[in-house]
């Protein structure tokens, strides 16, 4: 069915911080499209990607046989699949149960939605949008999901970020030139409490844009990359200051709560003993955590 339009959506997710309502604008969710003409396949992604809720994969497949060919080699799930009707060779109704083992949730997208209709009822996708898509349905539909009980709301709040670099996969050797044996940072998920520090990235060479390292830590007490995210430091720490359990001590550095120990306007003192001095552009941020601990 085709879902409500809605002028906003409030992202409901629950964890050991109880119930969150949020704003989000950080990519939260992995998205493919399979869709076989380029200029629908770049208005798609546009609309997505505008959310601000979705990373979309720069390759789009023209085939649902080529998507599964690429997805059998996925160590997790896509979060969704966008995918069109009237493809050459498999139909995207026909396509629903092959993807479903490699993908979590299954949008189906037709210019001629009344005459799949019936149909991709008796198939089950998560959603029947007509086209083009409008960013109000996508919002909307997140929101719809989030109701339902395979959206597993019990489930820690997550991220997405890029594996470490140790960790790379070659993408699927095909015609698109443009792709071809093209070497790129696989996706996995993160939860936020298992990240206790998170580190702007320094890199020898200048680069455009910015980016970030999650650390974990091993059983030995010991840090671990669990990956990194093309974004801002401060970005980052805005996207889920509500949640308040980011400490904020340097330009270039912050702390999950649970990982300190005494804290300080000056300083802080973490699990593992080490003592980190707090930047004074900075103060206002532990002014403001340590306030929030202390109210009811």
């Amino acid at each position: 069915m085709l879902v409500k339009t809605d002028t906003f959506m409030r992202i409901f997710v629950n964890s050991r911080y109880n119930l969150v309502k949020q704003e989000t604008r950080m990519s939260t969710f992995s998205a493919i499209i399979i869709e076989d003409l380029p200029l629908v396949q770049e208005q798609m992604r546009r609309v997505i990607m505008g959310t601000k809720l979705f990373h979309v994969e720069k390759k789009c497949y023209t085939s649902v046989e080529t998507a599964i060919k690429a997805l059998k080699n996925r160590p997790v799930k896509v979060d969704f699949v966008f995918l069109d009707v009237e493809l050459d060779g498999m139909l995207g109704t026909e396509g629903v149960s092959k993807l479903r083992p490699y993908v979590r949730f299954i949008i189906l997208c037709s210019d001629y939605r009344k005459k799949y209709a019936d149909e991709a009822h008796d198939i089950y996708p998560d959603a029947f949008f007509k086209k083009p898509l409008f960013q109000e349905d996508i919002l909307e539909l997140v929101r719809d999901l989030q109701k339902r009980e395979t959206w597993r709301p019990k489930d820690p709040i997550s991220i997405l970020v890029r594996r470490p670099h140790d960790k790379r996969i070659e993408e699927e050797k095909d015609d698109d030139k443009e792709h071809a044996g093209h070497p790129v940072r696989e996706l996995t998920r993160v939860a936020l409490e298992d990240i206790v520090r998170v580190k702007r990235k320094v890199r020898e060479e200048k680069r455009e844009g910015n980016e970030i390292d999650f650390y974990g830590l091993d059983p030995t007490g010991h840090y671990y990359l669990l990956g990194s995210m093309r974004t801002s430091l401060k970005a980052f720490y805005r996207d889920y200051e509500r949640l308040n359990i980011f400490l904020f001590v340097t330009s270039s550095v912050m702390y999950h709560k649970d990982y300190v120990k005494d804290i300080s306007l000056s300083a802080v003192k973490l699990k593992n003993g080490v003592k980190v001095d707090v930047n004074r552009s900075r103060r206002s941020y532990i002014e403001k955590f340590i306030a929030s601990e202390k109210s009811p």
